[in-house]
């Protein structure tokens, strides 16, 4: 009995040591791969079967560029089952709806395109359509409906503002663009023109010194974990959300890059000059899934390659720590 006793007792603090050692060499991993930014890294991540977690930097704030897009559709899909927005309602665009950063308006320049409001949430998530996403926030009811919904689920370090065309143009130092409500072209073009070289370098610099339209990748994460426990939408609407975030076809070099061919993840890319961002959900091979939110803001390197092989690298690690280890 008492070599059974001793064995229990020295048994017992190997374990933990082992468990915080590899959670403090996932964290030197990022440590490493951070420079490669040319900027800061945030990152959360939750093995969603088990509960486990690791944060690197997760609780400072980050632009959200495009991921803001995942509490949009959250916002749009809550209104389908408050029976106050129909999925199958056609929108009709017109020329003043084709906004910046997006190819639409070179496929599009007159009146009469119309699109459903699936269709409108599906080309938000899959294609980053800006267009699009301008306007399932004016159908949400702008930004403050959509933080009022994160708020409503607990979500209090996340805040949707604005439509893309300001995130786009406030860093250029351009407030008006709008005449009567409607995005007047022509004032952007205007005084984009205007603007000197280094007021355009320097867009890159305002951007993450903007508080709006900021997360911090906890609370990202905390989004997509509540997303797929189905405790913001309904099991249908829950399963039509993850289905269109699995066929995401941005950033195929971020999270997706260093992942075994044909790992699928439901995911969600943001993009802006010094940001590059990443959120979704990852397939694990033995059937359970990660949930991760990596974000770079203020990069030296504004874009390219080193950003997107940053979330790459990180999302590697990611998944083989909380695959490897238990």
């Amino acid at each position: 009995m008492r070599r059974i006793l001793v064995a229990a007792l020295l048994a017992t603090p190997i374990a933990t040591p082992v468990t915080a050692q590899s959670v403090g060499r996932l964290d030197q991993e990022i440590a490493r791969i951070e420079p490669l930014s040319g900027g800061q890294l945030g990152v959360a991540a939750m093995h969603l079967e088990s509960g486990r977690t690791f944060f690197y930097k997760a609780d400072d704030q980050y632009p959200m560029a495009s991921t803001y897009k995942v509490p949009m559709a959250v916002q749009a899909f809550t209104l389908v089952e408050q029976g106050k927005l129909d999925l199958n309602r056609m929108v009709e665009w017109d020329t003043t709806d084709l906004h910046i950063g997006s190819e639409a308006f070179l496929l599009f320049r007159k009146p009469g395109f119309a699109m459903s409001v699936r269709n409108l949430i599906e080309t938000m998530l899959i294609l980053s359509e800006n267009n699009s996403t301008d306007w399932v926030l004016k159908l949400d009811g702008g930004g403050a409906a959509v933080t009022k919904r994160l708020r409503d689920a607990g979500l209090t370090d996340i805040r949707v503002d604005r439509p893309t065309a300001e995130i786009i143009a406030h860093p250029y130092g351009i407030t008006d663009i709008w005449t009567n409500g409607k995005f007047d072209r022509s004032k952007w073009e205007t005084q984009f023109a205007a603007l000197s070289q280094a007021r355009r370098d320097s867009a890159a610099y305002y951007y993450p010194r903007d508080p709006r339209d900021q997360t911090s990748p906890r609370a990202m994460l905390s989004l997509l974990t509540k997303l797929w426990k189905g405790e913001l939408l309904n099991k249908d609407n829950t399963a039509a959300m993850l289905d269109i975030m699995y066929r995401c076809e941005t950033g195929v070099n971020r999270i997706k890059g260093m992942l075994p061919p044909g790992t699928r993840v439901a995911h969600k890319t943001g993009t802006y000059p010094s940001t590059t961002n990443d959120v979704g959900i990852i397939d694990l091979p033995d059937g359970t899934h990660l949930a991760i939110a990596v974000y770079v803001k203020k990069s030296a390197k504004i874009e390219g390659k080193d950003l997107e092989a940053t979330i790459a690298q990180t999302a590697r690690a990611a998944y083989d720590y909380f695959l490897y280890t238990k």
